[in-house]
């Protein structure tokens, strides 16, 4: 009613009030629930549960499906090719996934009562191939086949990119659609090594209402952990809290810092208990085994006392009277009639004495139930302090953070050029509508979102936890993973540069010819500037004399100052490049045995006699050195393995004395955009056998606050390689990013070393050290996830390998003798902003995701395209703007906001110039369902602006278009203006109606942070096409 007679500031200020208010009522109320008698009763009758049962235990059958580990993926199909894993994997048990889908499908056929659940899709979609028949007949039975997780594979979900996560389910849950599935909106990932602080903001924007996992800091299954220990400690304090009575309940609500949350579930006995209904292993049998991770019940019971095993373990720790247990061990084949005759015993002549009635079901069925009969449960995050509150979800293992390098690489830096080709992709279809070119002549570039989508499905298997973590053995890495993720940046690649040829050729004045000019596009979601490589034909660009923007390097490269707008491009013509650079200091002074390196905004010295580290860095705004050194090289002999450091456990992992001799060094670049030091090290050391040769690679640029670093070299086996940056206070917090968000912490001691206790986290894009709340600097990079503090040290481990483990195994082993190139930034605290500004996010982004700068002498018409843009906050970017995949006049825009409370956002877009927009809503981020909003929008020409209340770290917004064929000429693109007007107050649209199954939702704020873009990682073996660039834009005003 306010909005209907205030002005538009009131208005707004009403809207925002109602808001809040609506979403503090909803915070009362999630730890309280929602109460659907009737949903209930329609769960309970499809699971055959009587009225009368008060109690019910609840068994799951699945079976955890590794993309790839120890066999390649194929093997694990149909064993083609044959198992190679020594000994032989595959058992009576044990089987290859058509093996237990034809299983499967006999027990649903032959037993009504069985119900079964899959989470990975791969091994489902190679089944419908090959079996067409079963699988139909299987997708008929929708109640009763189950789809639980729903993505490709089982994703990693701490070292994977945020962007890549999403894609894995969207991938999945596309092709259920397609075959007439449906996915239960839960997520099952038992095998994940820990999990993100800010996973529930990355679960909600997926609207997924139920996760459940089984590996947290302290689980039984987790290798040596002090659990029998009556002390909690970091080692097992996430065990402890959840399954101590009273205080713990493996029901409960987890929350991240940006508000979002969901239904969780923990497997405090893993995820296979109810498998020894098989014989011959021993049950927890009681809570305090639980608590202890000690098995007393027989190897010898029988099925009815195994199953008041299960109860009598976890009964204590539910929400309400249901209890879960499942069956779902590695490739296990169903349990099939163990299971069901079990069942069937025990309702006969077990159910009226103990007052539990057991059903065949399913996770998602037990996450309903819980969540319809709305019992209290607990509300926890990351930061909780008591053990009521507390849900420390990492770290259970970290040596992985640091393994393979290069799988994590390429998965970075695809992931990245995929986001942009995807960008440039709808962009071109955008400018060439725009253009009037035929429909048909876009369709014909085979660049359109069909093709985009085939990429990603080629991808996304490397999400799995087995993959970019580089815990799979050998065979499978450097057989299968490398190569996957190899072929797929050239793939990207190739397509990258068909969209960037297309958008130039089709944007040419054919009335201008024999000039030179540069194309910057600018992958990520917010304007910039900054010096990029220039790619394409640049024999043109070096007879133009004077382009004082234009660096050539020593290996006839060119580095140009360009900027371009959001998710867009501008052409940089021949004269524009002459033009002055900003102003600010860029040179290297030779001292005595090394350099001085400075700019306006630091000073960094290099020496030899100090082995090529930094011996000062100095900030020129604040007049200080805040490190006492950096980037000095520490070597520890490391008998852990791809899963663990020795320190994790009680194996060795001791400094290894080495000693260094520092080769030559020299200037290979030195202009007015950037100056490159090459230098190098030899490192030998007796015990272990070292004798290594390492390149350190330091180059400053104009006006930029970081010194960035390249480090080229190998780790000998049982070696761990570490970076390190001594500052001259104690670190006592820090930020760092995550896949789709930020959180913050503290250092804690951990491990079982005295001179290393030290947590390594699982960092996204950038690292600031704090002390006593004051910035000390920052570490960008790219696709180095294992940074900690130790004092006043912050450490990264740059390379790694620990091929076998003295005292635990983990199931895989691998090697890693090859030699890398990591990459890394370190910057000076002057200019740092809090996280929640957004700022340290973007200034990372922009290092991680360089511009595609092609030179081209086919002049443009149109100087520069922004296809989206955020017109305010300034927190807030565009992670990806995409066609969707099952309806290509549908465009998605997802956007990330850092500051953990709502605010409104007003974007701008460049609407399909032959559509018009029928409807704009917040939807999933996987495309499938509205989100209730107060979104409105309005549409002058093409020029869309779209106004709502981001209440979450990461919302999406869906633009849904019908074409139109216009007879009169599009108007060109209007010059942008740079500062755009406040967010429109068009005629709202109806708000979206919630999601089917909605979970219960929080204080609002944002969600987590995704990764837009390429990065400055090294080129992947293959080398392929180059990779684009941004710069920045103004978006044009309606």
């Amino acid at each position: 009613t306010a909005c209907s007679t205030t002005t538009t500031t009131t208005c707004s200020t009403t809207r925002m009030r109602c808001l809040l208010l609506v979403a503090l009522l909803l915070c009362i109320t999630a730890s309280l629930g929602q109460p659907n008698p009737a949903k209930v009763q329609e769960i309970r009758e499809k699971l055959g549960i009587p009225a009368d049962a008060k109690k019910v235990l609840i068994f799951g059958q699945t079976a955890h499906l590794d993309w790839d580990w120890l066999n390649v993926f194929t093997t694990n199909v149909n064993n083609t090719p044959t198992d190679v894993f020594p000994g032989g994997y595959w058992s009576t048990n044990i089987q290859p996934t058509d093996k237990i889908l034809k299983q499967v499908h006999r027990l649903l056929k032959d037993n009504s009562g069985a119900r079964y659940a899959i989470a990975e899709i791969s091994f489902l979609k190679m089944f419908a191939q090959h079996f067409p028949e079963q699988f139909k007949e299987l997708v008929q039975l929708p109640d009763r086949f189950r789809m639980v997780g729903g993505g490709i594979t089982s994703p990693e979900n701490l070292v994977v990119h945020g962007e890549a996560f999403f894609r894995n389910y969207l991938v999945g849950i596309d092709w259920m659609k397609e075959v007439g599935l449906s996915w239960s909106r839960k997520v099952w990932i038992p095998d994940d090594f820990g999990h993100d602080s800010q996973l529930p903001g990355t679960l909600e924007a997926m609207q997924a209402d139920g996760v459940s996992f089984a590996r947290i800091p302290g689980s039984c299954e987790c290798g040596y952990c002090p659990f029998n220990s009556t002390t909690d400690n970091w080692h097992n304090v996430a065990h402890r809290s959840l399954v101590t009575k009273g205080t713990g309940g493996i029901d409960f609500t987890w929350k991240s810092s940006d508000g979002s949350s969901i239904f969780s579930y923990y497997m405090p006995d893993h995820y296979c208990p109810v498998s020894s209904l098989r014989g011959g292993v021993s049950d927890y049998s009681s809570l305090d085994d639980i608590g202890t991770c000690s098995r007393t019940g027989s190897s010898y019971a029988t099925p009815t006392q195994r199953i008041h095993n299960y109860i009598n373990s976890r009964s204590d720790l539910g929400s309400t009277d249901y209890i879960f247990a499942v069956a779902g061990c590695d490739f296990e084949v169903p349990l099939a009639d163990i299971l069901m005759d079990a069942i069937e015993h025990w309702n006969a002549n077990s159910y009226t004495t103990t007052g539990v009635y057991l059903v065949s079901g399913s996770f998602d069925y037990y996450a309903d139930l819980v969540r319809y009969s709305a019992p209290t449960l607990k509300n926890r995050t990351f930061a909780g302090t008591t053990p009521e509150t507390s849900f420390r979800s990492n770290p259970v293992w970290m040596g992985y953070y640091a393994s393979r390098p290069e799988l994590k690489r390429l998965h970075f830096t695809t992931s990245r050029l995929l986001v942009a080709t995807e960008i440039f992709s709808a962009l071109s279809e955008s400018i060439y509508d725009l253009l009037q070119i035929s429909a048909n002549t876009w369709d014909g570039l085979g660049v359109g979102q069909p093709k985009i989508d085939a990429l990603w499905e080629d991808f996304v298997p490397s999400t799995h936890h087995d993959f970019v973590t580089g815990t799979a053995n050998d065979y499978v890495t450097f057989g299968e993973q490398i190569p996957l993720l190899q072929k797929s940046f050239v793939d990207v690649n190739g397509v990258l540069s068909k969209v960037v040829d297309a958008v130039i050729s089709a944007n040419q004045d054919p009335s201008v010819s024999g000039k030179v000019e540069l194309y910057a596009w600018n992958p990520l979601g917010f304007s910039r500037d900054g010096i990029f490589t220039v790619s394409g034909d640049t024999k043109d660009l070096e007879k133009v004399a004077g382009l004082k923007r234009v660096q050539k390097t020593h290996d006839s490269k060119f580095l140009a100052y360009v900027d371009a707008p959001s998710s867009g491009f501008r052409r940089h013509s021949s004269d524009s490049l002459k033009n002055s650079l900003p102003s600010g200091e860029l040179k290297v002074t030779t001292i005595a045995d090394g350099y001085v390196l400075e700019n306006d905004y630091l000073r960094a010295t290099i020496s030899k006699s100090g082995n090529w580290a930094l011996s000062e860095l100095f900030d020129k705004k604040l007049g200080v050195s805040q490190l006492v050194s950096g980037n000095f090289l520490t070597f520890r002999y490391d008998r852990g393995n791809i899963y663990r450091f020795g320190y994790e456990e009680y194996c060795t992992f001791s400094d290894i004395p080495v000693t260094f001799v520092a080769g030559e060094s020299i200037i290979v670049d030195q202009g007015p955009l950037s100056i490159v030091i090459n230098t190098t090290i030899q490192v030998t050391a007796s015990s272990p056998n070292i004798n290594n040769n390492y390149t350190i690679v330091y180059e400053l640029r104009l006006n930029e606050p970081m010194l960035r670093i390249k480090l080229e070299g190998k780790a000998n086996s049982y070696t761990s390689v570490m970076t390190n940056f001594k500052f001259q206070k104690t670190i006592d917090s820090y930020d760092h990013g995550t896949p789709n968000h930020w959180t913050t912490s503290k250092p804690v001691p951990y491990g079982f070393v005295e001179d290393f206790k030290v947590i390594m986290e699982a960092t996204h894009n950038f690292f600031v050290p704090y002390s006593s709340s004051a910035p000390l600097g920052a570490i960008y990079h790219g696709s180095v996830p294992a940074w900690g503090v130790l004092d006043d040290t912050l450490i990264g481990v740059v390379l790694r390998n620990s091929p076998e483990s003295q005292c635990a195994n983990k199931g895989a082993y691998g090697s890693d003798d090859f030699s890398h190139v990591i990459e890394y930034a370190v910057r000076v605290s002057s200019g740092i902003t809090p996280s929640t500004t957004g700022e340290i996010l973007q200034e990372s982004l922009s290092y991680v995701t360089p511009m595609v700068v092609q030179a081209t002498n086919k002049i443009g018409v149109h100087a520069e395209y922004s296809l989206a843009s955020v017109v305010s906050p300034s927190e807030a970017i565009i992670i990806t703007v995409k066609k969707g995949s099952l309806n290509d006049t549908d465009t998605f825009i997802r956007v990330y906001q850092p500051t953990n409370k709502p605010v409104q956002v007003h974007l701008r877009y460049l609407s399909n110039a032959y559509s018009k927009v029928s409807s704009v809503t917040l939807v999933s981020a996987l495309e499938d369902v509205e989100v209730a909003s107060d979104i409105v929008f309005k549409l002058e020409g093409n020029i869309l602006d779209i106004a709502y209340t981001a209440t979450r770290a990461l919302t999406t917004v869906a633009i849904s278009g019908v074409p139109v064929y216009p007879t009169t000429p599009i108007s060109p693109v209007p010059e942008p203006q740079p500062q755009p007007q406040p967010a429109p107050q068009p005629q709202p649209q109806p708000a979206p109606q919630p999601q089917p199954q909605p979970a219960p939702q929080p204080q609002p704020q944002p969600a987590p942070q995704p990764q837009p873009t390429p990065g400055p990682e090294p080129t992947p073996t293959p080398t392929p096409t180059p990779t684009p660039t941004p710069t920045p834009t103004p978006t044009p005003t309606p």
